[in-house]
């Protein structure tokens, strides 16, 4: 039954919320498979680009050099004495020479400032970031067609994102690519996990791990989003949005005094006809509730609204609960009022 649980709450947040992801096993798993060749991967970008930077191979070192050295010279030589009216002089590279011995003050400063600029990635050179940013952009577009839930594309869409985040504390650092890698990994992983829709599957796990499932059980589960109006007297208005076979359904609760509670949420109903409760679990990623109804104290009333809308009037409160079908409303009903009404002793166990 749990495993069966796991599996349903897994389906509905995938289609409720048109997402993937991978639950807390599945993607420790993979991350530790796939982090030796990540690291990999990822500390070649910085190797590569002062291997292009150094190299004395022109062809090689363009990708990330702007303007070398001879050029910068040169252009600073006619970009400075432009301003002499007197001086029409357009030096080329076959001048270098000649500027060199006859005005080498000025070379030689020239050649300082190209030092300066080169070794803080500015002007004649891209810059170390741009250069990464660039080639992860490459990394993601020849990861397209892989698989969503593919930890390599994950990763790398991951790591793009934090060139461009709004979250200027989240940015990637220079220093911190070059002397720490494995940090990017794992913020990565940190990130990854706090995926809401990881965390509410994770949740679940731990809830119902110590629950004993007699073999009578049937469990029916509702996927959404919840929030809150806080009204007078410590009542507070809470408005769900439960999200079932591509339909949305909304309904609304008031409390007293009690915890304020909004965001995705899951909701387990068991029916545990051996003990004739009904235990609710309640889960958000911030707060878990338990609450076990004993069915023939606490119903009132058990409602078919619309087509598969249960509505169960309890004597603090109402609780709804929204099925896959009708006929799985009208099963539940009716297993209800049997209890409720003490009919049928068979679910007891000997």
């Amino acid at each position: 039954m749990k495993e069966k649980i796991l599996s349903i709450i897994y389906k509905k947040l995938c289609e409720g919320f048109q997402t993937q992801f991978y639950t807390y096993s599945e993607f420790e798993k993979e991350f530790s498979t796939n982090y030796s060749s990540l690291l990999a991967d990822l500390t070649s970008l910085t190797k590569k680009y002062y291997q292009l930077k150094n190299s004395e191979n022109q062809e090689e070192s363009s990708e990330v050099i702007k303007i070398y050295r001879e050029d910068y010279i040169i252009e600073a030589f006619n970009k400075n004495e432009r301003h002499n009216y007197y001086n029409k002089n357009s030096y080329t590279i076959e001048n270098l020479e000649e500027l060199k011995e006859s005005k080498g003050g000025d070379y030689d400063n020239y050649s300082k400032h190209y030092d300066y600029y080169f070794e803080n990635e500015t002007n004649v050179v891209m810059p170390f970031l741009e250069f990464i940013e660039t080639k992860a952009d490459e990394i993601v577009s020849s990861k397209e067609d892989k698989d969503a839930l593919s930890i390599e594309k994950l990763f790398w869409n991951y790591f793009l994102n934090l060139f461009t985040t709004s979250n200027w504390t989240s940015r990637i650092r220079k220093d911190e690519l070059i002397n720490k890698p494995e940090s990017v990994l794992e913020n990565f992983r940190v990130s990854y996990l706090s995926n809401v829709f990881l965390q509410l599957h994770n949740i679940t796990d731990k809830q119902i791990s110590d629950i004993e499932f007699s073999g009578l059980e049937s469990c029916i589960i509702n996927i959404g989003e919840r929030k809150y109006v806080t009204e007078r007297s410590g009542w507070t208005t809470n408005n769900f949005q439960v999200i079932n076979n591509s339909k949305t359904y909304t309904f609304s609760t008031s409390t007293k005094d009690e915890s304020k509670v909004e965001g995705k949420f899951v909701s387990i109903f068991i029916l545990q006809l051996n003990k004739r409760h009904l235990l609710k679990i309640s889960l958000t990623v911030d707060e878990t509730e338990q609450t076990p109804y004993i069915i023939y104290r606490d119903f009132e009333k058990v409602s078919l609204k619309n087509e598969c809308e249960i509505l169960i009037s309890k004597h603090h409160g109402n609780e709804t609960i929204i099925f896959d079908s009708k006929k799985d409303a009208l099963e539940f009903q009716a297993k209800v009022l049997e209890l409720k009404e003490g009919r049928n002793n068979n679910y007891r166990k000997n």
